[in-house]
């Protein structure tokens, strides 16, 4: 990785760069002028393709592009750990952090330390680097921001038992897994939101529903499940230029909101189970449980 300077551009890091919405995002991100982006990469190779695609297409466009990788798997809480602690060592700022990426395995699978990996990749990962990089984006002095990618698929569930967040072999549902973990990641937004509400901070956090289209989400599906999704979103999906543009709207957010959901570039009202009084910190308290972390933040 080539050394990353700070010239007083807005550090934004990008997580889930390299396929679907994401790799679409960071193209109209890449024509936005003073942004010095980080794409987070389980592959290091594919992410390092993606930053000469970037520099190909756009540098003579844009002659502030500035895009660097940094390795980190979103299945191992080591690894976000080990990419939080060389982010920092670069002692550059933060200003955005966007948390794109996640799976939806059509079959069960565990992260590197057992959880089941729809939970422990959408909701436990993206809580734990989130947590852990909320003191840089505190000190932006731009006035950090946070983007949590949801799913409008959270609306399905009823109920959440903090006791049962995740399934088990026998028990697994890809579709009822992945909106558990999708309500987790708007209570997550929403609580977080409340905390740093409360202890005076700046940084704004929302959560966004992206769209509906067929990306490499479903890589691992079968064939005839991919061809029916295919058709769904043939009829009912969004444009893959608008779900970026909606995106990376969110990510630059102008508008300096905060503690809202967005389904594209629209302010939305979340499910009623995410505004169930209470619910929120219930699983904040619960997932600090998991993630052995403090439940008070430091800022």
């Amino acid at each position: 990785m080539e050394p990353i300077v700070n010239n007083n551009k807005k550090v934004v890091i990008f997580t889930g760069a390299t396929d679907g919405i994401g790799r679409e995002t960071i193209n109209v991100l890449a024509q936005e002028r003073g942004l010095k982006l980080i794409l987070t990469a389980r592959n290091i190779e594919k992410g390092n393709k993606v930053a000469e695609e970037l520099n190909r297409d756009y540098k003579a466009k844009n002659d502030e592009l500035e895009v660097s990788v940094m390795k980190m798997d979103m299945a191992s809480l080591e690894s976000i750990k080990e990419f939080v602690r060389d982010f920092k060592a670069l002692n550059i700022p933060l200003d955005t952090l966007v948390c794109n990426a996640g799976v939806m395995p059509s079959t069960y699978q565990t992260t590197k330390e057992g959880y089941e990996h729809t939970f422990g990749i959408n909701h436990l990962g993206t809580f734990l680097l989130t947590y852990s990089l909320v003191d840089k984006l505190n000190q932006s002095t731009f006035g950090g921001n946070i983007v949590i990618v949801a799913s409008r698929m959270h609306y399905k569930i009823t109920k959440l038992d903090m006791d049962h967040l995740q399934s088990n072999e026998k028990t697994f549902s890809y579709q009822n897994d992945y909106s558990r973990s999708k309500l987790c990641n708007v209570l997550f937004a929403k609580e977080l939101d409340k905390k740093l509400r409360a202890r005076g901070s700046n940084v704004k956090v929302n959560s966004l529903h992206p769209g509906f289209a067929v990306t490499s989400l479903i890589r691992e599906w079968g064939y005839f499940a991919q061809k029916v999704v295919g058709a769904m979103a043939f009829v009912f999906g969004n444009k893959l230029e608008d779900m970026a543009e909606g995106m990376a709207s969110l990510t630059l957010n102008k508008a300096n909101e905060t503690g809202k959901y967005y389904q594209l570039k629209r302010i939305e009202e979340p499910s009623k189970l995410s505004r169930k009084e209470g619910l929120s910190e219930q699983l904040w308290n619960k997932s600090c449980e998991l993630l052995a972390l403090p439940q008070e933040l430091t800022l």
